[in-house]
């Protein structure tokens, strides 16, 4: 979030926060950096270590099926005319059937450890959530923001004007747009 956004947030959060909050002078703003976290706490650096094992694993497994591919394609071109129809026909669909299998191993493997990846980050937002709450609860912030992307991780009660912005809407008076 560049500046220009954060000062217009936090000028309009100053706007809307309830009059009696704003008197008082109790608003209070801070952003959190999950990506930084997400790269530099332990826990972040730890489920990175281990997708990169996990992926390092992988690879050496798809790597020998790869070579073992390439060497069947080789011996297929190498020796095929050589061959007779029926033991060309039998080689060149086994070279087709592993690199069928291949293709459909290295998706598998891409889509668990994106899974994978998924699941350990939504495992430490969670725990960084609950570590948040209970820090701007004790801290009282009024407003805690993700700094990239500007999501609200945090707003106190006394901040939510949704129900007075229904109120002001339903009283409006403006009718909704007809559909033509």
């Amino acid at each position: 979030m560049n500046s220009r956004s954060f000062r217009m947030l936090v000028g309009l959060a100053a706007v809307l926060v309830p009059a009696g909050m704003a008197e008082a002078g109790d608003l209070k703003i801070g952003y959190v950096d999950l990506q930084s976290i997400m790269f530099n706490s332990e826990k972040g650096k730890q489920a990175k270590s281990a997708l990169t094992r996990e992926f390092e694993e992988r690879k050496g497994v798809l790597k020998k099926q790869y070579d073992s591919i390439l060497m069947l394609g080789e011996d297929l071109q190498n020796k095929g005319p050589l061959l007779s129809e029926d033991a060309r026909r039998k080689k060149e669909q086994d070279y087709w059937t592993q690199r069928r299998e291949f293709t459909e191993l290295t998706e598998r493997h891409e889509a668990e450890l994106r899974q994978k990846d998924l699941e350990l980050t939504q495992e430490i937002l969670k725990q960084v959530q609950t570590l948040l709450q209970d820090f701007a609860k004790k801290e009282k912030f009024s407003l805690v923001i993700e700094k990239n992307e500007g999501a609200v991780l945090y707003a106190a009660d006394g901040i939510d004007i949704t129900t007075e912005v229904l109120k002001r809407f339903d009283t409006s008076g403006e009718k909704p747009a007809k559909k033509e």
